[in-house]
């Protein structure tokens, strides 16, 4: 824990202003009152009375105004930066935005095949299994073909994914132990139960029509799940981190915490807050280390844990 703080320290050295510190996370805080009172991004952005293919202007825009408005109020704060005058940064932010719009939208291209071809007892298991494996195993090649064209030379690492220094992963072991009781009291909750377990077999009958047992559509889901967390790993504190770094240093890391707030906040208000938070910490971490692989590990244990404490409320509560 001490290197955490150390790191973190560190950081906050490079960007010293508590004016824009406050700022970030008081606009972080009115947006998540806007979405929460408004269901802001339910009724306007993944309203599912809009074609779906409206879905991926609305989330550019979406992310758009999370990521450049965050790079906004860092300009006021840190204008000798001139991050907005830098074309690099306009060039690669455009190609980080589209890139995770197709990702969050890419049921689009097999969600309605599955309905018309896909017998009804077996479509809510297999866009679930699909949703979690398919947008993160087609969308990764576009960020390795990306990397190997501009970012081999400043990130041989590959993101972060194949790090160059020697890992300490009894760091994030810390963090993890932390989070234990946090999310236990948590998933005490009305929001998190209405949340968690992300799937559930009574909305199936593939259990019935495959011939297996309820376990094994839940693990089978569970492991699916667990490689779009690698994805969100690679993509935030990999992706989006080392390939701006160089441009407009660790300042990315704001403007990346703040894009994570927004992809949370179809989940409990509580995640959402605690996820700016989380993501400052495994992006400085990630940007300290060269490595992403203590984010994935401690996020892929905090999102089982959830799992875990969800099916224990349902199986044990009378």
């Amino acid at each position: 824990m001490i290197k955490i703080i150390h790191f973190l320290q560190d950081f906050y050295q490079e960007h010293p202003k508590n004016n824009f510190l406050l700022s970030l996370f008081l606009w972080n805080a009115l947006c998540i009152f806007i979405n929460y009172y408004f269901h802001f991004e339910s009724n306007y952005i993944h309203n599912p009375e809009v074609h779906q293919g409206w879905h991926f202007l609305f989330y550019f825009l979406f992310y758009g105004f999370a990521w450049f408005s965050t790079f906004l109020i860092y300009h006021l704060y840190y204008p000798e930066k001139k991050i907005l005058s830098q074309k690099s940064f306009w060039k690669i932010s455009c190609v980080l935005l589209v890139i995770f719009t197709i990702y969050v939208n890419f049921d689009f291209f097999y969600r309605f095949w599955i309905y018309e071809n896909v017998r009804d007892e077996v479509q809510y298991f297999l866009l679930k299994c699909l949703n979690n494996t398919m947008k993160p195993i087609l969308i990764m090649p576009i960020i390795y073909g990306y990397w190997k064209l501009n970012d081999t030379q400043n990130s041989p690492s590959f993101y972060g994914l194949f790090p160059q220094q020697k890992q300490n992963l009894s760091l994030y072991f810390w963090m993890f132990i932390v989070m234990i009781p946090l999310v236990i009291g948590a998933s005490f909750t009305e929001d998190f139960l209405k949340q968690y377990p992300r799937y559930l077999p009574e909305y199936s009958e593939a259990e019935e029509y495959l011939g297996w047992n309820n376990w094994l559509t839940v693990a089978i889901f569970e492991l699916c799940y667990g490689i779009d967390f690698i994805f969100i790993e690679l993509f935030f504190r990999g992706f989006i981190i080392f390939a701006l770094l160089r441009h407009v240093g660790s300042s990315v890391i704001f403007a990346m915490a703040t894009v994570y707030v927004f992809i949370h906040f179809e989940k409990p208000v509580g995640e959402t807050i605690g996820s700016f938070f989380g993501a400052i910490i495994l992006g400085v971490l990630s940007y300290k280390t060269d490595s992403i692989w203590g984010g994935i590990a401690i996020h892929l244990g905090i999102a089982w844990l959830m799992e875990a404490a969800a099916w224990a409320h349902r199986l044990f509560s009378p």
